[in-house]
């Protein structure tokens, strides 16, 4: 998956993760987030060293201001950066183990990596910490 399919499921992870969701749902939610977590506190590390390299710190000290001779080449390593490939080992869940939880369309659409159909098996993470590939 993408990296930016992560950074955009940020909201819908929050919001699902503080849903009432039955006890073993949201065990595997967690285990989730154990390992999306990693994963987007380097994606905000490596974001911001782009925008130091490129831009000056504000006066306040709470952004980088990039000028606009750089822009072109700040938004072609800010696109890089979020197409790079992620490989989560993480157990997918089922709509249906959400029972009552109310979830938007709009959380669901971004968090559709996450789930997996109701007639397809839910495979297991493996151990090696990787999803393990799919045979043809």
């Amino acid at each position: 998956m993408k990296l930016k399919q992560l950074i955009e499921a940020q909201n819908a992870l929050h919001h699902l993760s503080n849903a009432p969701l039955p006890a073993a749902v949201a065990f595997r939610l967690k285990r989730v987030l154990r390992v999306v977590n990693p994963e987007l506190q380097a994606y905000e590390e490596a974001r911001v060293k782009l925008a130091a390299s490129f831009g000056e710190l504000s006066e306040d000290g709470r952004q980088y201001i990039i000028p606009t001779e750089k822009m072109p080449a700040f938004n072609a390593e800010f696109e890089a950066l979020r197409n790079e490939e992620v490989t989560l080992n993480y157990q997918p869940l089922r709509i249906e183990d959400l029972g009552d939880t109310v979830v938007t369309a709009v959380d669901l659409m971004a968090l559709e990596w996450l789930f997996v159909d109701e007639d397809e098996p839910v495979p297991e993470p493996s151990q090696n910490g990787h999803k393990e590939p799919e045979t043809a």
